[in-house]
């Protein structure tokens, strides 16, 4: 039988025309198949688009995480609005390997609720290279050493007894994190317990609101933190005997102890081995075999560069990070010479230099290095 439908039918997928609307269906859809055989079949335009909705309407209920969150059609939305940041990107995987999006969506939202445009974007990276992990009411889990006493290390005024909670006014927190040391509740990863951590004080097991967190120092490899809150809610009283981690798993429940979810590490040695090609602002600037290495070149030279991407074998994208450099940068006779938050001062820089006189050739570049201002003799 000839269909009377109008239809376009590819090897990667099917378009077909139901009343004014074209349907585009990918042959990797779990409903290809059936939307394929209804067409062969010269289906009525009726019945195939109620497979199509009905599909669409599993998809949308299956992925209603919370009241806030939800993912559709491959996008994290929080409250209707697309949300892209290293924190979705793992949602995402997460749902293809069937694991419970509860406490990542719980976090994603008190995420958003943090004023800061870097912690927003930048938290979820920090938790994952230092292996900490959510709580399930969308929290997450930190150490802190403290002294012998459970106070804290630098002032010696905040308690940090098992169900204290400190708090400071946000205001009151240093937000610039290439300031290293500096005002703030401090907190870190594992791997930062050894430059602070003593044989005679405590390490402690802390509980973070992310709404909370103000800032992530540059210095010691992005494993320390500051924030405005948080809650003690035990102590890992094995640190100095068995010193390993004491949280092995993406989720912790502090009220049972239980850990669950995807556990931590990849490859036996820790180092995501490999090769990392690391580019600052689409320039190649060196290879290297692990992903940490390529992370630490990044942080090292944040200020000659607007982003940095990291990209493995396959040339996918594993890790992005937002450089320092500012918005337009004025070149004299193909040489850098400033860079500017703002178009209106390097204007002004590029006609000081070319009235000078000492140069033939002075231009401004955007940040996507097109030429804005171009002044030649």
């Amino acid at each position: 039988m000839t269909s009377t439908l109008r239809f376009v039918l590819t090897s990667n997928s099917i378009t077909v025309m139901l009343g004014a609307r074209s349907y585009s269906i990918a042959s990797t859809d779990e409903v290809y198949p059936k939307v394929v055989e209804l067409v062969k079949a010269n289906a009525s335009e009726d019945d195939i688009l109620s497979v199509i909705n009905a599909a669409q309407a599993a998809l949308e209920k299956a992925t209603q995480i919370t009241p806030a969150i939800a993912i559709r059609g491959g996008v994290v939305t929080y409250n209707g609005e697309a949300v892209d940041n290293s924190l979705t990107t793992r949602m995402l995987a997460m749902l293809d390997e069937g694991f419970d999006l509860v406490p990542m969506a719980r976090f994603l939202e008190n995420l958003m609720a943090n004023p800061s445009y870097r912690a927003v974007n930048e938290l979820y990276s920090f938790l994952e290279k230092g292996e900490m992990p959510i709580t399930p009411d969308g929290h997450f889990m930190a150490y802190k050493a403290v002294r012998a006493d459970y106070k804290d290390i630098h002032s010696g005024t905040f308690d940090n007894s098992i169900g204290q909670v400190c708090s400071m006014p946000r205001n009151a927190v240093d937000d610039d994190k290439n300031r290293t040391c500096s005002s703030g509740l401090h907190f870190c990863s594992f791997a930062y317990l050894p430059h602070f951590a003593h044989a005679n004080g405590h390490v402690m097991l802390l509980k973070i609101n992310p709404a909370d967190v103000v800032s992530i120092p540059a210095d010691y490899n992005d494993t320390k933190g500051r924030c405005a809150k948080y809650e003690v809610v035990g102590e890992y009283e094995g640190y100095y005997k068995e010193n390993g981690p004491y949280f092995t798993s993406s989720v912790f429940d502090p009220a049972t102890g239980n850990q669950s979810g995807s556990a931590f590490g990849g490859d036996d040695d820790g180092n995501d081995d490999g090769s990392f090609d690391l580019y600052g602002d689409d320039d190649h600037i060196d290879t290297f075999d692990t992903l940490q290495e390529a992370i630490d070149c990044a942080n090292d030279n944040l200020s000659d560069y607007r982003e940095f991407e990291i990209r493995d074998e396959d040339g996918d994208v594993v890790e992005t990070i937002t450089g320092e450099k500012a918005g337009y940068t004025v070149y004299a006779d193909g040489d850098e010479i400033d860079s500017f938050d703002s178009l209106d001062a390097a204007r002004d820089k590029a006609i000081r230099l070319f009235s000078s006189g000492d140069y033939s050739d002075v231009r401004v570049e955007n940040e996507d290095g097109d030429d804005v201002v171009n002044m030649t003799m």
